[in-house]
């Protein structure tokens, strides 16, 4: 009897000891540590910067990320004003920071741009240069642009068509035929407002080899073609940063090879 009760307490103590032994190991489990998870592609960019050297373009904006500046290597500045609620209202453009140009925007009740009157800038005389009046379709897109010279008379009209998406398909009118197709990823211009305005004012100018950038505001441009002069056409392909902005445009225009870098700042 007495073997049996010294068997049953060896036995007893190996048990707890065993036991001891699982709840350490499980300690050490329990204090590793995991790495936090980091999720790629959720930051919201806009472009700061395209191009280096002579061609280079510096984009400044609102505090609700309209587009407010944007200065050229050779002094050719663009500069946008806007109301108290951040509709615009002027567009202006300087060279070596003389004023040349600008137009004065009139907005409709809803705050959407409804005309504008364009001008020359000489000395201190501001010299009227025609003007051009908007239509709207029910999603808010313009569809039609209207031109108007000094004296009133409509000398010109353009037709805009649009893809599910959003974008800008086509652009009709007189001896213009352009046709646009895009990619599905995010648009350069995305988190940017009102560049659908500058694209309207012909500002691509201001990009390396007048690319026609501002149209990247919902997806990214990857054909302009002009319908009727098919040798007058611009193409991109894109290489994108981790977030799915793209931060190499490689471009055809008019037969020409070009490769221009974006620099990004997160809002």
């Amino acid at each position: 009897m007495e073997t049996y009760k010294k068997y049953f307490r060896i036995s007893l103590i190996l048990l707890l000891g065993i036991t001891g032994c699982k709840k350490k190991d499980g300690a050490v489990q329990d204090s590793e540590i995991i790495p936090p998870i980091v999720e790629v592609g959720i930051r919201k960019l806009i472009p700061v910067q395209l191009g280096t050297g002579k061609s280079k373009v510096v984009i400044s904006y609102t505090q609700q990320s309209a587009i407010q500046k944007i200065i050229h290597e050779d002094g050719r500045t663009l500069v946008i004003t806007y109301d108290q609620t951040g509709k615009p209202i002027e567009l202006e453009r300087f060279k070596n920071e003389e004023p040349v140009s600008g137009t004065s925007y009139d907005l409709d009740e809803k705050g959407r741009v409804i005309s504008g009157t364009a001008y020359k800038i000489k000395g201190n005389s501001y010299v009227q240069n025609g003007t051009y009046e908007l239509d709207y379709n029910t999603e808010n897109q313009v569809i039609k642009v209207s031109y108007f010279d000094i004296n009133n008379r409509k000398i010109a009209e353009q037709e805009k068509s649009y893809h599910a998406t959003g974008s800008l398909s086509a652009d009709k009118g007189g001896t213009l035929s352009l046709g646009y197709n895009y990619d599905l990823k995010n648009g350069m211009f995305k988190q940017s407002s009102y560049t659908w305005l500058l694209q309207l004012e012909k500002e691509n100018n201001l990009f390396p080899a007048e690319m026609q950038l501002f149209l990247s505001g919902i997806n990214n441009i990857q054909l302009c073609n002009n319908l009727l002069s098919p040798g007058m056409q611009q193409s991109f392909s894109y290489i994108f940063n981790k977030d799915g902005y793209p931060e190499t445009i490689n471009a055809t225009v008019d037969g020409v090879k070009s490769s221009v870098k974006v620099v990004y700042k997160e809002l």
